[in-house]
């Protein structure tokens, strides 16, 4: 049916599908008309990446009207500090939890939870 499809001209809507011919907007790099994967284009040098690491919640520090995340508390109660940024990749459910936790979200959600608002 690919094949089919690229000879017709047929608007291609999966894009897994092998032809990206008039499909929606993707989001990659391409380098000399290549496609490039983030792992060739973005160095992990210096990159910690943590599996089966529970978090508590993102530390967050205020300087003037700017809040930073600073820091991880896991739920050891150890405390990561960051020397440049902080990745939060926790998934569908777990990102927007993760963030409420730490103070992050509408103070309606946290208030009842005993989560004071930080942002």
């Amino acid at each position: 049916m690919r094949g089919l499809q690229s000879v017709l001209r047929l608007p291609n809507f999966d894009g897994n599908a092998g032809s990206p011919l008039e499909i929606a907007e993707l989001v990659e790099n391409r380098q000399d008309r290549l496609r490039q994967l983030s792992s060739t284009v973005y160095s992990l040098k210096g990159v910690q990446i943590m599996t089966n690491t529970l978090v508590k919640r993102i530390i967050l520090s205020r300087e003037r009207s700017t809040t930073y995340a600073t820091g991880i508390e896991l739920t050891d109660s150890s405390v990561i500090s960051a020397e440049k940024e902080i990745i939060v990749s926790a998934g569908a459910y777990r990102t927007p939890q993760l963030l409420q936790l730490s103070g992050i979200g509408g103070e309606h959600e946290l208030e009842p939870q005993g989560i004071f608002q930080v942002v």
